[in-house]
């Protein structure tokens, strides 16, 4: 009726669900959910909390998420996201940042689509992986494309125009990270999917100096920083770097990481953490506290440590051969 929307606001947001599952939206209804849009607003967090991750259930969602920009109500759910389309971009980058992430998005949805294709070797792995509980009956499947959407909404703090008129974001993935907490509060997301979204889009840049250099074996690295969601990590770098290349690069190098990855069975939990190997060595931050629980897991995964004390002296003579260097 016309007054459906406005008696539940949340059936905005289910309009564009059903229309993910092949209905079209008949124009008065987009007359209608421009009208009503700010009363989202008045909605509970977790109900829209809900219906976002039913919308990232189906298969291929960008398109929804443009019209939700062009009507005015990403601006309204997202509205750090919505803000990307009035940041400055330039080489190699074609497009502004927010069609970057919904590009980056799509992507995703593509490559989830041709994981066989793709990585036939780790295809059953990664479907196994990506069906992981993160929240309710939703999975990281669903969080990971929550990710993609959001993994640059830093640039809009930390952009930069130097005098050659090049844009850059330096810092971006750690303001990133920080703003998705604003996002975590108002949307009531649960401290698993934070976790999850937060070292996901901090470091969402990481691998770039390892494509580079494609002799080191980066696989303990990616494990330190973001646990047992190396997976997820890679499927974002890789949306992410097609979406702005548009073709996919160093396939068989991804392919083989993943594998790696899959291969290591058990990822033990670090005997120290960062900030305990400050505190034990007086250590203030720095890349060396990074590289030192780095080679920790390596050792913890190797055997050739089994406990706290074993994992100090460990360290130490680490830190030793490092003074010496």
């Amino acid at each position: 009726s016309s007054t459906s929307l406005e008696e539940d606001p949340l059936r905005i947001l289910r309009v564009f669900r059903f229309s993910a599952s092949g209905f079209k939206i008949d124009e008065k209804i987009f007359k209608s959910i421009i009208t009503n849009k700010e009363k989202l607003k008045k909605v509970k967090s977790e109900r829209i909390h809900e219906e976002i991750y039913k919308i990232l259930q189906k298969p291929f969602t960008s398109n929804l998420w443009k019209k939700m920009e062009e009507i005015g109500i990403l601006e309204v759910i997202f509205p750090e996201l919505s803000s990307l389309k009035r940041i400055p971009w330039s080489e190699p980058h074609h497009e502004n940042p927010l069609e970057h992430s919904i590009s980056t998005l799509y992507v995703l949805e593509i490559l989830y689509y041709n994981l066989s294709f793709l990585f036939p070797k780790v295809k059953r792995d990664l479907e196994n992986y990506l069906a992981d509980k993160i929240y309710s009956e939703f999975t990281k499947r669903e969080t990971l494309k929550l990710t993609a959407l959001l993994h640059d909404i830093g640039k809009t703090k930390t952009y930069s125009i130097d005098e050659n008129n090049l844009v850059h974001y330096y810092g971006h993935s750690l303001e990133g990270a920080n703003m998705v907490k604003n996002i975590w509060e108002r949307l009531k997301l649960s401290n698993k999917e934070l976790n999850y979204m937060q070292k996901l889009i901090k470091n969402h840049m990481y691998l770039i100096d390892f494509i580079k250099n494609p002799d080191i074996n980066p696989i303990y690295k990616l494990i330190a920083r973001v646990d047992e969601d190396v997976p997820s990590l890679i499927l974002l770098f890789i949306s992410d770097q097609i979406a702005i290349r548009k073709e996919i690069e160093n396939r068989e190098y991804f392919e083989k990481l993943i594998t790696e990855y899959f291969k290591i069975k058990n990822i033990p939990k670090p005997l120290l953490n960062g900030r305990e190997i400050m505190q034990i060595f007086n250590l203030n931050p720095s890349p060396l506290v990074g590289k030192l629980k780095e080679k920790l897991i390596e050792a913890q995964m190797k055997e050739l440590v089994k406990n706290k004390e074993d994992a100090i002296r460990y360290l130490e003579r680490i830190i030793k051969s490092e003074s010496h260097s």
